[in-house]
Order: structure tokens, then C-alpha cells, then sequence
């Protein structure tokens, strides 16, 4: 299922890139003259957000590492978190992000039950924190679904059900009320019930109600930080900053969910398609040469950093064995 939305993500990014632009070229054809139009302070902007993205992120790492009750350095708990998301944000979270934290975490001497507690916290502070924020931004600032789109989808329905449609698919803002209330339940949950809930086969942990607002503090956070990152590289865009994050938002939970490893031609068609129905630019080239950039200053080049680092910590820890080894006494 994984290869079939990867392949079809890439089929539909590249039926958009074919289409042709205002001046009847195919957008693909304009992406090197774009990327030349972006200005310098815009990438340079972008870099220096995209650290800050990164050092919010150690927090992930950090509130999971003390709610299992370990203490560890702060440089091995930042390097965790690093590696695990530069590698995550390529190769998929399955694949890399959860199994490099292993590797770490257990070399550290983290026994392996308290590494699976902080991995399901890693996924419970993400998730919730995405709830809040993006309940927020789509309550209070929604996205408008075109009324064109909207007559589209009621042409095909009941009569009797077109008013509830309008209702609840004009813009976002219904989809947001739902998640305010999911993260506002989870708070709940943390300030009235301590320990752990079932949800159906699962039991999760509920952690302290002090660390679940740090849990939905440092989530937002980074999705804020990581709008703003496209933001910067964007051409100028209807309804400015929060659009974008709006737009990223939805982008970044499909990702998520559609498990392509990186999300692949999935962030990218996702971003393309809700610009290009929503009309919030008529630039879609610049659009096009703002996510080649986003892809490679926010993806792929903390993966190579991350690996350099992780290669660095490997000849360390068997440097660290091998002393180990010629200092115990023979038997």
C-alpha cells in the first residue's frame, strides 16, 4: 500500500508539473529559473529557522527521557533526537527514526521497556500537539473550500443532505473544532487521571498534567517553526503566515499517515494541489522552487549531518568497548 500512494504521489506531481504555467510552459520546465529568483535572505532565513526547528525538537526527546524516569546527558538526548527526526523526516519513522533511537538508547544502557514507553510518548506529544494547534489555526483561521469545489462534490449527493454538507465542508473550521476537543480530552485525561488509559487493545501512559502542556507547547512549536520555514521560501501568498502553516499542516498529517517513507512526492503534490484549488497565488513556479528548497535545507541536509554525526558516536562507542576489553583482567 506504501509503494501504491508512493506511486501514485509521484504520478500526480508530475501531472502538475506538466501544467503548463501563465506563459504556457510546463512548470517543470520553469523550476531552474525560479530557484535563481529566490531571493538569498530567504534561504538564508530559512536556514537559520530550520536550527531553531531542530533544537525545539531535541524537546520531544528530552520530556520523553524524563517522564521514563532516566537521566542523560543533555548532548546524548539532543543527538537522539536529531538523528532519529533528520532520519525519520527521509526514511520514515518505522524505518529509521524509532530504530536509531534504539541503537542510541540502548548503547546508553536505557533498558528496552523504558525505550518503548518513550517512543509511544514521542508519538503521544506529537500527535496531541498537532491536535491543538491545528484545531486552533482551522478554527480561528480556516481555510475556504472554493465554492466551485463545493458545488462539485452537492451535485453528486442527496437534496436533503446538501444543507449539511455546506455546513460542515465550507472551510476546515468543523474538522478543527473536533480536534480541539480530541486534545482538550487529553488534557483532561492528564489532569484528573494519572497512569495510563485503554484504548481498546492499547494501554497508553497519561503523563502528569504539568508535562502534557509541555508535551502540546513544544509540538506546536515545531509545526509553527516549521511553517515558517516554508513561509520564508514561499512567493507571497493569500492570507499570508498562517495559510501556509494551515496548508503545511494538512500536508504534514497526510504525510504522516500515508507512511511513504519522507513523504516523498506526497508533501510536495499535497502543497501543489491545495495552492493551486485554493488560488492563494498566482505564481505556482515560485511555489514549485520553494519546496525544492524546503526539501533540501529542511530534509536533506540534516540527514547528512545526522549521518556524519552517527558515524562519529559509532567509531566512539566501539573505541570505548575496545578499552573496555584490554582493561579487564584476564580470566
Amino acid at each position: 500500500m506504501v509503494l501504491a500512494i508512493f506511486a501514485l504521489a509521484v504520478w500526480l506531481l508530475w501531472h502538475q508539473l506538466r501544467t503548463p504555467g501563465p506563459d504556457g510552459v510546463p512548470l517543470w520546465q520553469e523550476i531552474p529559473a525560479s530557484l535563481r529568483k529566490v531571493p538569498t535572505r530567504s534561504i538564508v532565513a530559512a536556514i537559520g529557522i530550520t536550527i531553531i526547528n531542530y533544537l525545539i525538537l531535541v524537546g520531544y526527546d528530552y520530556l520523553a527521557v524524563r517522564f521514563v524516569g532516566e537521566r542523560l546527558a543533555l548532548w546524548k538526548v539532543a543527538l537522539a533526537s536529531f538523528a532519529g527526526y533528520a532520519c525519520s523526516y527521509n526514511i520514515g519513522a518505522t524505518l529509521a527514526g524509532t530504530t536509531i533511537r534504539y541503537r542510541l538508547y540502548s548503547a546508553w544502557g536505557v533498558p528496552t521497556l523504558k525505550i518503548l514507553q518513550l517512543l509511544v510518548i514521542l508519538g503521544l506529544t506529537f500527535w496531541f500537539g498537532v491536535f491543538a494547534l491545528a484545531g486552533v489555526i482551522f478554527v480561528f483561521a480556516p481555510l475556504e473550500i472554493p465554492e466551485s469545489e463545493i458545488l462539485d462534490i452537492v451535485g453528486s449527493i442527496p437534496a436533503n443532505l446538501e444543507g449539511a454538507f455546506r455546513l460542515l465542508f465550507t472551510n476546515s473550521r468543523p474538522f478543527g473544532t473536533v480536534l480541539l476537543v480530541v486534545a482538550l480530552n487529553y488534557l483532561a485525561m492528564s489532569a484528573y487521571h494519572r497512569g495510563s488509559f485503554r484504548l481498546w487493545r492499547w494501554t497508553l501512559p497519561v503523563p502528569p498534567f504539568k508535562l502534557s502542556l509541555y508535551q502540546v507547547a513544544i509540538a506546536s512549536a515545531d509545526m509553527l517553526v516549521a511553517g515558517w520555514v516554508l513561509y520564508v521560501l514561499f512567493p507571497p501568498i493569500k492570507g499570508g503566515y498562517l495559510t501556509v502553516l494551515a496548508v503545511y499542516l494538512v500536508a504534514y498529517v497526510l504525510v504522516v499517515l500515508s507512511h511513504v517513507p519522507g513523504g516523498w512526492g506526497v508533501l510536495e503534490v499535497v502543497i501543489l494541489t491545495l495552492v493551486k484549488e485554493l488560488e492563494l497565488t498566482s505564481l505556482p513556479t515560485g511555489v514549485v522552487a520553494g519546496l525544492v528548497i524546503f526539501r533540501v535545507i529542511y530534509f536533506l541536509a540534516p540527514l547528512l549531518i545526522a549521518a556524519v554525526l552517527l558515524g562519529v558516536n559509532e567509531l566512539a562507542l566501539r573505541r570505548s568497548r575496545s578499552d573496555l576489553t584490554t582493561s579487564l583482567p584476564p580470566p
